[in-house]
């Protein structure tokens, strides 16, 4: 989060006061949750900007919020960012299949209380994808916990391109872990359509959509494995 307080100053000044930054376990047997949580916390003013620019409070799964018309109507670097946002907090982190030569779907999920519904704010996320051209599918499903809600699921397609269009485009400088995955998922998917195209160039023409398949590609970790050896 020090990417976070160094952005934040560089907008507002140094008068963000005394940010503080707190890191602890979230665990759940029932829900299967084992992960860690992040929290930062900064002054009355900040947080009065941030609400004047349409920031929820509370629980969002328990608020009637939509996402902000600058961002709907922003630029294709707002939409970028704010979906790179959306996705480092709520996105699944990168992986393999267990091919090691195809990622596993990447997306992110959310949930609203069913009495709320999510059609709105689906419709918000389906409008800002497609105007970043990125395919996609949406699902949404009903869970319960501790109340009924509506949980909807967007999958990035998973095909080679599309892969590679997605980790090129979103910066995902606020989460580290994923960032840097997405780096080398980023440098195979190259390497995966450089072979596609032309086994015989490595010459990359992301402009060439094929379904050629060629037994000749590394796996994900044999490549990587090659990356450090440079």
């Amino acid at each position: 989060l020090t990417n976070v307080i160094n952005d934040l100053k560089s907008l507002f000044g140094d008068d963000i006061g005394t940010a503080r930054i707190r890191v602890y376990k979230t665990s759940s047997d029932k829900y299967s949750i084992n992960g860690t949580t992040t929290e930062i916390s900064l002054n009355t003013r900040i947080a009065k900007i941030f609400l004047k620019y349409g920031m929820p409070i509370g629980k969002r799964v328990e608020q009637d919020y939509s996402i902000p018309d600058w961002i709907i109507n922003g630029t294709q670097e707002i939409k970028a960012a704010f979906i790179s946002g959306i996705y480092a907090a709520e996105g699944y982190t990168p992986k393999m299949q267990s091919n090691n030569k195809n990622p596993r779907v990447l997306g992110f999920n959310m949930s609203k209380r069913k009495s709320i519904g999510c059609k709105n704010l689906v419709n918000q996320f389906s409008k800002i994808l497609d105007d970043l051209d990125i395919e996609y599918n949406v699902k949404i499903e009903n869970v319960y916990t501790k109340d009924w809600n509506e949980k909807f699921r967007f999958e990035f397609c998973n095909n080679t391109e599309n892969i590679f269009y997605v980790s090129s485009i979103l910066p995902l400088n606020y989460c580290i872990d994923k960032h840097n995955k997405m780096i080398l998922f980023n440098e195979y998917m190259k390497y995966k359509l450089s072979i596609l195209n032309n086994p015989l160039s490595k010459t990359y023409n992301p402009n060439i959509r094929t379904k050629k398949k060629c037994s000749n590609i590394k796996t994900f970790d044999e490549y990587v494995v090659d990356l450090k050896l440079r």
